[in-house]
């Protein structure tokens, strides 16, 4: 028998299992090493520790696919032999990753949603920082970083705002079922601004048009460059993507537990909602520097 039917095999005995095994590895990481990151992260102005939150908690695919690929040849088996199957939060198969043509990217979006899973340690703490520091607050948010905002209006600020509010309450269930809404309705009004679609006709063209689903906004070229590869491909995998977070449709359904609103899960969205927060107009003789940003 192949390496390949024999880690298939085992793998179809553990999904046959009545109970599912949880897998604990502790990782000890030198309390001088955190403060030494933490202490180059809070350095500088208001504006400046923000930034540097933005940009080092986001995705930087140039840099991925390089770890990705060195990740992939010290580890074949892992990378290219085995199916991938995803589980919900009951042990049940949701779907399953092939290891050939379009699979591969597949896998590796996976595992992009992975690296962001296993960096919420540092994220969390980062965030927590900044709350502790008085650096980031509902005020600011609204009337600073997202004042005179081109894809937020005034209307929806009111709604952001109890979102924000419960937030820093640390009412994580209501603040995530309010921010991810109008993360998706200022997604849709970035692709009015870039002369993009927000409709499509249903599946019977005679019973008119629909609103497009976050998917079909992201997946808009005129959108994914506004936004970026980097920005369009962390709000997929946090939001639509049905092999990652997948969050816009579990929430909008009704198929997370409430454990699974936890502190980790409302800093990742409360940290992609900041992120539109860099969408602005580009006048004629502004200078753009995307660098200054960490």
């Amino acid at each position: 028998m192949s390496i390949q039917k024999q880690f298939i095999q085992i793998q179809s005995e553990y999904l046959n299992s009545e109970v599912l095994i949880g897998v604990i590895i502790p990782v000890k990481i030198e309390k001088k090493r955190f403060n030494l990151y933490f202490q180059k992260m809070m350095d500088g102005s208001r504006e400046d520790i923000i930034n540097k939150f933005l940009y080092y908690n986001s995705l930087h695919l140039s840099n991925s696919r390089k770890i990705y690929k060195e990740a992939a040849k010290r580890n074949p088996i892992i990378f290219d032999l085995m199916p991938v199957i995803l589980l919900n939060t009951s042990g049940i198969p949701l779907s399953k990753i092939g290891m050939k043509g379009k699979a591969q990217e597949l896998r590796f979006n996976r595992w992009l949603y992975q690296e962001l899973s296993f960096s919420n340690v540092f994220l969390d703490m980062h965030m927590q920082r900044l709350i502790e520091e008085n650096i980031l607050d509902t005020d600011y948010i609204l009337n600073v970083l997202f004042k005179d905002s081109l894809i937020i209006s005034s209307q929806q600020k009111t709604i952001i705002k109890r979102g924000l509010d419960a937030y820093f309450e640390k009412d994580y269930v209501v603040a995530i079922h309010l921010l991810i809404p109008q993360i998706e309705s200022a997604i849709r009004q970035l692709a009015v601004v870039v002369g993009g679609d927000v409709l499509r006709p249903k599946n019977n063209p005679e019973d008119g048009n629909e609103y497009k689903s976050m998917e079909g906004l992201l997946s808009q070229n005129c959108v994914s460059a506004a936004l970026g590869e980097d920005f369009t491909t962390y709000f997929k995998l946090l939001f639509t993507d049905s092999n990652a977070g997948n969050w816009r449709n579990l929430v909008s359904h009704g198929l997370l537990d409430a454990e699974c609103f936890d502190v980790s899960m409302a800093n990742r969205v409360l940290h992609a909602f900041l992120l539109l927060s860099y969408v602005k107009e580009i006048k004629e003789g502004d200078e753009v520097n995307i660098d200054e940003r960490g």
